[in-house]
């Protein structure tokens, strides 16, 4: 036991030791680069000792700078250093046993996309290690590779569903260009789970008219296509993608008919008052709730049905629409 005691002590002696080298040899690099950035150095006359070149501690350094600056004088020594000290360790470390090395040699590469390796992204995105992949992913969607690209969306629609959620925020901040990328992917009638995704993601942008390609899916044999399809619909207003929404309020599928409800709100289509107006009396009360919701949001004509409904004839209808009066905006 005393050995043990001692040996944990001993640790914990080292372990603080060494952090507290650490963070003063980031404090080190920072004031390097503070000062090269100040002075407005000449990027050629720009270096560093060699004490100050550990790979981990200048990724951490350069991520704190990036978070922070976006001007060309960062920019310059940022791509200095990664040229000079840390790209030729991060080729090293991207094939590395270690998934932490690996991982770091993705957060590296981060730092400027466009010189990562083809290669190296590519054993990167399908590594075994979640946070190797991400970072990975991330890096892919900020170059001009539409094969990388494609073989993101593919990775996203393998991880399990919590993990797809960071996929998704890299995809929707992609430029125009990708989502054009989107478009023409799911044209080609991928699989389900590759269309959902895409789907999803051109739902939260506003781009030309898509409504064609979109359209296709809301009839899609698979459930899932068929409600990221609808969701879609909310950027295109107009007589077709309304005449389609509608007809979705007869749908077998609950689901789809609560999510063309939330659609039809969100376009504020209020010559379909009397079309929303039945399913207050849906036997599902969540398609009872998204239909009040809907002929609240849609104006005085909509609040004057909910206020209308009387107990006695329509009891649910009732129940539902004294609820969503109720409600603060």
């Amino acid at each position: 036991m005393g050995v043990l005691s001692l040996a944990i002590i001993f640790l914990k002696f080292f372990y603080k030791r060494k952090d507290i080298w650490s963070r003063n040899i980031k404090g080190e690099i920072s004031s390097t680069i503070s000062e090269a950035i100040i002075q407005n150095k000449p990027i050629k006359k720009f270096s560093l000792p060699s004490n100050l070149t550990k790979f981990k501690n200048l990724i951490e350094v350069l991520e704190d700078f990036d978070r922070r600056l976006t001007d060309p004088e960062w920019n310059e020594i940022k791509n200095k250093i990664l040229d000079n000290f840390l790209l030729p360790q991060a080729k090293q470390k991207a094939s590395s046993w270690s998934w932490s090395k690996r991982q770091l040699a993705a957060r590296c590469y981060l730092l400027n996309p466009s010189k990562a390796p083809e290669k190296d992204l590519t054993a990167l995105l399908n590594d075994p290690k979640f946070l190797v992949r991400l970072v990975a992913a991330v890096s892919i969607t900020k170059i001009h590779n539409r094969s990388l690209f494609y073989a993101v969306i593919q990775k996203m629609s393998e991880e399990k569903s919590l993990a797809r959620f960071s996929y998704r925020d890299a995809l929707i901040q992609c430029d125009a260009e990708k989502f054009e990328w989107i478009e023409e992917l799911l044209k080609s009638k991928p699989s389900p789970p590759i269309a959902t995704i895409c789907l999803d993601l051109l739902s939260e942008r506003v781009m030309h008219n898509v409504l064609p390609t979109v359209i296709a899916y809301v009839y899609d044999k698979d459930h899932s296509c068929r409600l990221f399809a609808i969701k879609a619909l909310q950027n295109f207003s107009s007589e077709e993608s309304i005449e389609v929404l509608v007809n979705c309020l007869k749908d077998k599928s609950w689901e789809i008919r609560a999510e063309a409800l939330k659609v039809l709100s969100a376009l504020h289509a209020t010559k379909i008052i009397q079309k929303v107006k039945p399913l207050l009396d849906d036997p599902i009360w969540f398609v009872r709730l998204q239909a009040a919701l809907a002929l609240k949001n849609l104006g005085s004509e909509g609040i004057k049905i909910l206020s209308d409904q009387k107990k006695e004839e329509h009891p649910e209808a009732f129940e539902i629409s004294k609820y969503v009066l109720s409600l603060q905006e």
